[in-house]
């Protein structure tokens, strides 16, 4: 993602957050450095520039209940917790319906 162009819509420093919390560190990490990101909850528009889908498709999953647990409330906002579990729990049932796609390591025959 580094050498796409951030849209207006997403806010400054969305990578740096995701990959705070991927580590998932404890409260008091956390906390040390929510001064300094910006720890909202996620619009569309940054649900669909971190997955590398269009806005049409991340309504589509919330329409058909594919994508990640969403609120509704002055808008659909996606808290960032609920978008990583279900971008985990996503990964992982791709993995199991289809354990021949997976990353090899080099000394692997294929």
């Amino acid at each position: 993602m580094d050498h796409q162009i951030q849209p207006t819509r997403v806010r400054p420093g969305l990578q740096s957050v995701l990959a705070l919390l991927v580590v998932k560190p404890t409260l008091a990490e956390v906390l040390a450095v929510a001064e300094r990101l910006d720890l909202r909850d996620l619009s569309e528009y940054e649900i669909s520039w971190l997955e590398g889908v269009s806005v049409r498709t991340v309504r589509d999953w919330r329409l058909r209940g594919a994508g990640p647990n969403y609120r509704h409330g002055g808008g659909i906002r996606y808290p960032i917790r609920w978008y990583l579990e279900w971008r985990e729990a996503n990964r992982q049932g791709a993995a199991e319906q289809n354990p021949g796609r997976r990353r090899r390591s080099l000394g692997e025959a294929g």
